[in-house]
Parts: C-alpha cells; sequence; structure tokens
C-alpha cells in the first residue's frame, strides 16, 4: 500500500495514520515544539535560524557597499582621466613645429602620444625617457630616439606623481626617474601635465623615490637609518622580490615627513649617498604645470 509521509519532531518518516499521535506527543502547543524542533537554540539561547537571518542581510551589505565603492572608484577615475584629456589638449596647444620633442614616461605621457596622434603630431622625431613610452610610439608606427642620442628636445611632456606651489615634483611613480631627470634637463622647455588630485602642499610630506644600485643597499640602510628616515624597497609587479628599473637598478620609497629640509636640499643630501643613482625629487626644473580639474584647465608657471 502507498502511504504518504510527513516529517516528525524526531525527524522521522511516518503514515498519516500515526500523525495524530506524533502531534499529541507534541504537547499543548504543536506548531511552538515544531519551530523549536526546526530551529533549535544555539548554547547562548539564541535562534540559529535568527542568526543566519542577520548573517545574510550583514553579508547582503558588505557586497552592496563594496559594489558602491567600486563604482564610486570608476566615477573618480573616469572623472581623473577627464581632467587629464583637458590639461592635455591645452598643452597640446604648444606644439608648433618643434622637432624634436620629448616624452617622458607614464599614463599621462601615453594619453599624450593619443592625443599627438589625433592631431597629427607624430610626424616628427621624438626623445623618450623608457621602454614604456617607445613601445606606445612604436604602437603608431613610429620610431623613438633614446637618451644615448645626442638630440636635444625643444620640448618635453611629461607627467608628475605630486607637484607643490613652488614647483617641486615627484617623479618615479613609473620607475623612469633618471632617465626623466637626464631628459627633463637636457629640454629647452619642460612641460608637466597632471589632473588637480595630484596638486599638494609639499611633496616631502610624501614618500620619495630613489633609485639606488643594488650592491649599496645595506649600507645605505645604514645611511638612511642614522639620518632618521624609513623607506621601503618597491617590490616589482608579476615578479618576485624587488622593482628593477630599465637601467638594472632598485628603487626605495623614503619617507622624509616634517624634517624642515627644503626639497632641493634633499635631492643633494641623498645624492651625495654612495650608490644613490637619483633621487624623485625635481626642483627648478618644470618650465610650466597644466592642470586639469572641473573647473577646466589652469597653467602654473615657474
Amino acid at each position: 500500500m502507498n502511504h504518504r509521509f510527513v516529517r516528525c519532531l524526531k525527524c522521522e518518516f511516518v503514515p498519516d495514520g500515526a500523525v495524530g499521535e506524533s502531534r499529541n506527543a507534541l504537547g499543548p502547543d504543536p506548531e511552538r515544539a515544531l519551530t523549536e524542533a526546526r530551529y533549535p537554540l544555539d548554547k547562548k539561547g539564541e535562534r540559529i535560524q535568527s542568526r543566519k537571518r542577520e548573517a545574510h542581510v550583514v553579508q547582503t551589505w558588505v557586497v552592496n557597499f563594496a559594489n558602491a565603492f567600486k563604482q564610486a572608484q570608476l566615477a573618480l577615475m573616469d572623472s581623473l582621466r577627464t581632467s587629464r584629456e583637458s590639461a592635455v589638449r591645452e598643452a597640446l596647444g604648444l606644439v608648433e613645429d618643434q622637432d624634436p620633442i620629448g616624452l617622458g614616461s607614464g599614463s599621462t605621457v601615453e594619453l599624450l602620444v593619443d592625443k599627438m596622434a589625433e592631431q597629427g603630431f607624430l610626424n616628427r622625431r621624438f626623445v623618450v625617457a623608457s621602454r614604456a613610452t617607445q613601445l606606445k610610439l612604436m604602437s603608431y608606427g613610429v620610431a623613438a630616439f633614446d637618451l644615448y642620442s645626442n638630440l636635444r628636445p625643444e620640448l618635453t611632456f611629461d607627467g608628475a606623481d605630486k607637484v607643490d606651489p613652488s614647483l617641486n615634483l615627484i617623479k618615479g611613480g613609473g620607475a623612469a626617474l633618471l632617465a626623466e631627470r637626464l631628459l627633463a634637463e637636457r629640454t629647452r622647455s619642460y612641460i608637466i601635465v597632471v589632473d588637480d588630485q595630484k596638486l599638494v602642499p609639499d611633496v616631502l610630506m610624501y614618500p620619495i623615490p630613489v633609485e639606488i644600485e643594488p650592491i649599496s643597499y645595506q649600507n645605505l640602510v645604514y645611511e638612511l637609518r642614522g639620518m632618521g628616515l624609513t623607506f621601503d624597497v618597491r617590490i616589482g609587479s608579476g615578479k618576485n622580490g624587488p622593482l628593477v628599473t630599465d637601467n638594472g637598478n632598485w628603487v626605495i620609497d623614503v619617507q622624509v615627513g616634517s624634517s624642515g629640509i627644503e626639497a632641493g636640499e634633499l635631492r643633494d643630501v641623498l645624492k651625495r649617498l654612495t650608490g644613490v643613482v637619483d633621487v624623485g625629487v625635481f626642483s627648478g626644473l618644470a618650465t610650466s604645470v597644466y592642470v586639469g580639474g572641473e573647473g577646466g584647465v589652469k597653467v602654473m608657471h615657474r
């Protein structure tokens, strides 16, 4: 004979005829007894199912917050890119018949190359500060000269990690600081393009990239600690161990803080240490800084 089955308190299956007996065995309030059986108490006397619901609410909130945060980040990135594009277009107004033109390194320089291609400005020679910029130009079929060439650019465009009101720059976020300095010192007009998030009251309040010879690392640990400075070795992306520059060196990021030292003086002090190749503080080099923001583009001159 076929029987329909129901689940009782002990999670056993019984035929229909036994249901009445089972419900009587549950006491005067069988519905409550069944609920307690289905959702038992934990050691603290709380309903397990209730805690599961609370956990689900928290998990949902965390997921929603993470999604909202990601969307806000993407919106900020879009806004910053728009600001940089405005500054790039304004800065490219300086391009006439200059040849050669220098190009630094980084995402802003790559954006500059794209906009130069749109405006037909790639029909000239270029001196570049990094292999990344060289590859970007090659993607447009343009060959570039490196710093071994004897070409002196009349005009050089570059980005910056931070800029203060005195036009001191932090350079080296892309680990090309030595080549960028050589290019900046060689050029007649050094133009920086940034978005307004890069403007700061004092560049020395932020980590300063310093390119070093790997063999000098331990000596520099003693020297920098003796000066009361802390630093981190920059780790490479896509590989184990320290980042390696185009020149085969390492980069350390030095924390200076409120030491009272001037930007130019700091560079001189650190550069005297054996093994320091260059310091990512650029003082007195920028001719103009083009700053893009929500209110448009402003130009800061030295």
